[in-house]
């Protein structure tokens, strides 16, 4: 239900500020995620279903957590959630190497998601691209899955996307 996610937001923001206020310093990631575990935890067994990410930059540095609907958090540095996240994870898998840079990473990240939105039937439209650093975040793209489809199809065939042509006979597209 989207009024309810963001609603959750709401909350999870709000009694993060606070305590951040409360002991002085700026909201932690943790604090977020666990806030949140904590939250959707108390609907276990009622049929709740997500996976998300909390993610940020506090006084620890970059930090990344998992939390499902059973209230399960984990930390790690890359995550995938959703129905197409095990084609995402063959992506990032393949692709992911502790000295990427921004470019790289991005172009990882939304490559892992395109190929999720390829592959599963519930995956799709717009991918953002954030950045998340020292000073916040940035958003790098918004780019349509179908946009990238043909792109990265010319990148793996360039050949093919040029010399394309239709056959009338079963009108089947068939690339020479």
């Amino acid at each position: 239900v989207e009024g309810a996610a963001v609603g959750v937001d709401d909350v999870v923001a709000a009694a993060v500020v606070a305590e951040g206020a409360v002991v002085g310093v700026g909201p932690a990631v943790a604090a977020a995620s666990k806030l949140l575990s904590n939250m959707v935890y108390a609907y276990k067994g009622y049929g709740l279903s997500m996976g998300t990410m909390v993610t940020g930059w506090d006084k620890t540095g970059p930090n990344l957590f998992y939390v499902d609907n059973d209230g399960t958090r984990l930390k790690g540095n890359r995550f995938s959630v959703g129905s197409g996240s095990t084609y995402a994870y063959g992506v990032l898998d393949s692709g992911y190497k502790w000295d990427l840079t921004v470019e790289e990473a991005c172009e990882l990240g939304r490559r892992s998601v395109y190929h999720a939105t390829h592959r599963d039937a519930y995956s799709g439209g717009v991918i953002n691209v954030y950045h998340v650093h020292s000073n916040g975040w940035t958003k790098i793209s918004a780019d349509d899955c179908m946009d990238l489809h043909y792109k990265y199809a010319q990148e793996k065939f360039p050949a093919a996307a040029a010399t394309t042509t239709n056959n009338n006979n079963n009108n089947n597209n068939i690339i020479q």
